[in-house]
């Protein structure tokens, strides 16, 4: 290539990785024996679970069947490149690359996520599950993030030959963060569906609180199998729900750089020293960060008041009052602690 002469390239990276998770329909039953089985027992505390199972007096039972799940996640790359000799001495390399890396999707839009805003039906306080896809419950997309497209990492580069046998070669640019499939699955550990407070389907049978057992297995089981629609309240003590951070679609970027010394020595022989950094890190995946229920610094001055248990809003100490406490979390009655909020 001549001075002043350009050498341009375009590339494109067009990969599609493709995660497929099917379960199919399995029977998982599981029995709960308590002291409440046995007709015969005359106070709340009388009575023994191992009692309840030999006579096969079951407290509350349940089947799990699990629904498959289907997700994809894609990536794209566009890259542009041109070699430029802007003397004898110097050459030039100039790139653009562009990154599309969204948030998997759920062939179904089987997603959920916890929302700290969404008003919890049952109890009108902030804090409630949304859903992907199409129903009353569902915010009528298909994930819960904006996915970015700005992701444009800038490439430059430059080799000069200082002597007949000395050479400097250095280069910067913008990298980013490819996105790891590993949160591809939209319900892990089967928290929603096998809970019967997302899609699913829901086969359970409970104690009917009547000092008698739900049935007894000699008899068989008599659950029966009905098909769940979202529930976004969080009221029965749910645990396990996912949550997708706002910013979840921005890929996290670094800006390295490199500089090079190569020389030429006698006998066929060449001395290479060099340097990599990194001047910026933005952005980076950092879970541990994102905790919602991280307690704020602020907070760690209350000490054992974190641990406090009360069971009404005027038992809340005014100290921890003051920094926003507030009563209840999960059903009126049950106790809580001062750091919960």
């Amino acid at each position: 290539m001549g001075e002043g002469q350009t050498h341009a390239e375009v590339r494109r990276r067009v990969p599609h990785l493709q995660v497929e998770l099917y379960q199919t329909e399995r029977s998982r039953r599981v029995y709960l024996f308590l002291e409440p089985d046995q007709s015969s027992r005359i106070t709340a505390s009388a009575g023994n679970p191992f009692a309840s199972f030999l006579l096969g007096a079951v407290n509350s039972a349940s089947t799990q069947i699990v629904s498959p799940t289907l997700a994809t996640y894609r990536s794209v790359g566009l890259f542009i490149q041109d070699d430029f000799r802007a003397s004898s001495k110097l050459t030039l390399n100039i790139g653009l690359r562009w990154d599309y890396n969204p948030t998997q999707t759920e062939e179904h839009n089987r997603l959920f996520s916890f929302s700290p805003t969404k008003i919890d039906p049952n109890t009108g306080l902030p804090g409630a599950l949304q859903f992907a896809g199409s129903c009353p419950n569902c915010n009528g997309e298909s994930g819960f993030v904006s996915q970015s497209y700005k992701n444009f990492g800038p490439r430059f580069g430059f080799a000069y030959q200082v002597t007949p046998k000395t050479v400097v070669r250095g280069a910067f640019g913008v990298f980013f963060a490819d996105r790891a499939p590993n949160d591809y699955f939209g319900d892990p550990g089967c928290n929603v569906a096998c809970s019967g407070w997302g899609w699913g389907v829901s086969n359970v049978v409970n104690y009917g609180n009547n000092l008698a057992p739900a049935f007894n297995w000699d008899n068989g089981y008599p659950g029966v199998s009905t098909v769940t629609t979202p529930n976004p309240s969080q009221a029965d003590f749910k645990n396990g729900p996912l949550y997708w951070t706002p910013n979840g679609g921005r890929l996290g970027y670094t800006e390295s750089w490199n500089l090079n010394i190569q020389r030429e020595l006698p006998y066929r022989m060449t001395v290479d020293a060099g340097y990599i950094g990194t001047t910026k890190g933005s952005a980076l995946l950092a879970n541990g960060l994102g905790l919602l229920n991280q307690l704020p610094i602020n907070d760690l001055s209350l000490g054992s008041l974190l641990t406090t248990s009360i069971n009404s809003q005027a038992a809340i100490p005014a100290r921890a009052a003051a920094l926003g406490a507030r009563y209840p979390f999960g059903a009126a009655g049950k106790p809580s602690n001062c750091g919960r909020r």
